[in-house]
């Protein structure tokens, strides 16, 4: 398979779901995490008839909230197919044609494809629009076990206050939104690990750094972010997921200022909570043994895997 072109890819922007009731899946990262929505006036220009959409944050990552309306569009036939469920991950490129040519080369077809120009100038001043407007959602669930949401940075010059949030940006703590909690990694599961390597390489090419792959789970870092790729069979609860869900995102993992506090408040949700099984901590060194897994996959749509900040 030829070698893709290069191109650069931003941190990791979005994680984005599918859920039946925006305000609870708010109230969860509100109550649970000290979270509070973010770039609500970016978020009220992308609600559109087939999807309502708020934005919050998560470990400096937006956390893109959908409720769909529309049916017989991907995210409605995920959400009735799956219940609440991550969609897909979200990132900023600076040569969207690259990406879909490496896309094209890889046998990889797009779900949805929408031009963003509309919204960028409700934003933006026109001055400082530039680019291909272009977005996609590719079709990866099958390989990846999300699929890949792909746009160009829109802008000249990034306008201040900035319209979206970079992930692990100073603009976060400068905004006031940053809770203290920090995204260490996505545990995700699929049926074939190698083949998933080998899709991530065909697609991102020198963008994808490679941790681990003597071992399952095949560890990589994509958009500043690591994503650990399980077969179903590495753990009861990976199993358990795969059989009702297929391949998807598992778990994010993180660390959180207070885990005694982040505790009581998962049980105000009825969230069930057991001790991390260890295949869930090989997205980082520092997420020690004292984890705690968060099954809220019912909830919001993923599961959780937390422990305290280090010193």
């Amino acid at each position: 398979m030829s070698i893709p072109k290069p191109f650069v890819l931003t941190a990791l922007h979005q994680v984005e779901y599918a859920v039946n009731d925006l305000s609870y899946s708010r109230r969860f990262f509100g109550e649970v995490f000290g979270e509070r929505e973010v770039e609500a006036p970016f978020a009220k220009v992308l609600t559109n008839p087939a999807l309502e959409i708020r934005h919050c944050g998560f470990g400096l990552t937006v956390q893109q909230l959908c409720r769909p309306l529309m049916p017989g569009l991907p995210h409605y036939d995920a959400l009735q197919a799956l219940g609440n469920t991550v969609h897909n991950l979200c990132f900023l490129i600076d040569d969207v044609d690259a990406f879909t040519a490496s896309c094209r080369r890889a046998d990889i077809e797009s779900l949805i494809e929408f031009s963003m120009t509309d919204n960028w100038h409700r934003v933006l001043a026109d001055d400082n629009i530039d680019g291909n407007h272009a977005s996609y959602i590719f079709d990866t669930r099958s390989s990846l076990g999300f699929h890949l949401e792909i746009a160009e940075t829109p802008w000249v010059v990034e306008p201040d206050p900035p319209v979206m949030l970079p992930a692990y940006g100073p603009q976060w703590s400068a905004l006031g939104v940053d809770a203290g909690n920090r995204l260490a990694g996505l545990n995700v599961v699929v049926a074939d690990v190698d083949r998933t390597h080998e899709t991530l390489e065909a697609v991102f090419g020198a963008n994808l750094t490679t941790h681990s792959r003597d071992d399952h789970p095949t560890v990589v870092e994509l958009g500043s972010v690591r994503l650990a790729f399980h077969q179903p069979s590495a753990a009861p609860n990976y199993q358990a997921f795969f059989d009702r869900r297929g391949p998807g995102v598992h778990s994010l993992v993180a660390h959180v200022p207070d885990l005694g506090q982040v505790h009581t408040a998962l049980a105000s949700f009825g969230v069930d909570v057991a001790a991390a099984h260890p295949s869930m901590l090989t997205v980082s060194a520092d997420v020690g043994e004292r984890a705690i897994h968060a099954r809220s996959l019912e909830q919001v749509g993923v599961d959780f895997v937390l422990a305290e900040a280090p010193a």
